[in-house]
């Protein structure tokens, strides 16, 4: 929904009215205000609030989401680190949103690569391989998914098709037409 910020803020705000302590429709809305440069200080002053609400997997995404915003690398993968060590097995299924948002953000904001590089010196690309390979092919072109086995290359190609959905769903860009070329006119002499 973060794509279309105008009709999933109108969603969210619903959920909201009909139940105000959602949890979810509260931090996806903080998200979504957390990249739209025009609201960035109201989601800044309910930030802690929002956050400290979630278990420590959550608010790290979170966290991770808000440092990539601002530009800081370093600060993304400090609150990812843990979230990726500690095997938080819903960080996949409940918070998927999040965490495909912050390899988005790694990559929009140029850090994809270096998001690559900081998961292999971490240890990391091991135990998720298959997001490792995904993001990858993601960042460089689907073909790269052909080159792991097909185990792997099956998990990828979920993720990489979750990373990928908002470009597969965009409008083809506009191509210019060629206006055909008449013929040229001799200036008078």
């Amino acid at each position: 929904y973060l794509e279309k910020s105008e009709d999933a803020e109108k969603a969210y705000q619903t959920i909201l009215g009909l139940k105000p302590d959602d949890l979810a429709a509260t931090s996806n809305l903080l998200a979504l205000h957390l990249m739209q440069p025009e609201k960035q200080a109201e989601a800044e002053a309910e930030f802690e609030a929002v956050v400290s609400r979630h278990p420590p997997h959550g608010a790290g995404l979170l966290r991770a989401i808000r440092a990539l915003v601002h530009n800081n690398f370093g600060e993304a993968t400090e609150a990812l680190k843990p979230v990726l060590e500690n095997d938080h097995s819903d960080v996949f299924d409940i918070y998927q949103g999040f965490f495909i948002l912050v390899l988005r953000l790694a990559a929009s904001h140029g850090y994809g690569d270096k998001l690559l590089a900081w998961l292999d010196e971490q240890g990391l690309s091991d135990r998720y391989w298959p997001l490792r390979v995904a993001f990858d092919a993601y960042l460089h072109g689907e073909a790269r998914l052909m080159d792991v086995n097909p185990e792997v290359r099956g998990a990828a190609k979920r993720i990489f098709e979750w990373l990928n959905a908002p470009r597969r769903l965009a409008p083809p860009a506009s191509v210019p037409h060629n206006k055909p070329k008449g013929r040229r006119r001799r200036a008078a002499a």
